[in-house]
């Protein structure tokens, strides 16, 4: 009847799926308050993004944690650069800084017909998550 599978849908196969669609979706999960994300200096000029929530695609509960290794945007952020990011950071209007981060579902290995070992749905996806410890903030 419907394409778009039920919260916690185990019936969905894993199917890998392109990221823009996925994308957009996700940020809707942003804005109703079922996708969460942030993202935080470490030492050494990493980045730790937590993004936490809904999949956009199958709607299962994923808890993604990832460490982000010093590269072009990262040395950006870290040392204050404005120039136009290649992957990861920008700003927001109102001055907040972000990340932007890719993320692929993880929701359990026995979620979908079909899933990898390591679980999902297929989907990934990005989204903007804001620093939590700005510098001069």
């Amino acid at each position: 009847m419907s394409d778009t599978p039920s919260i916690g849908s185990f019936a969905l196969p894993h199917a890998e799926s392109p990221e823009a669609s996925w994308s957009h979706k996700a940020l809707d999960l942003v804005k109703e308050g079922l996708l969460h994300g942030q993202a935080r200096h470490a030492p050494h000029r990493v980045v730790v993004t937590h993004v936490w929530g809904h999949c956009p695609r199958c709607k299962h509960r994923i808890d993604v944690l990832q460490t982000h290794q010093p590269g072009t945007a990262v040395r950006d952020a870290v040392e204050g650069g404005r120039g136009v990011p290649r992957s990861g950071v920008s700003g927001r209007p109102d001055g907040t800084e972000v990340f932007t981060v890719a993320v692929a579902c993880s929701c359990p290995p026995n979620g979908h017909p079909g899933a990898p070992p390591k679980g999902g749905c297929g989907a990934s996806f990005r989204v903007q998550v804001p620093f939590m410890n700005q510098e001069g903030s």
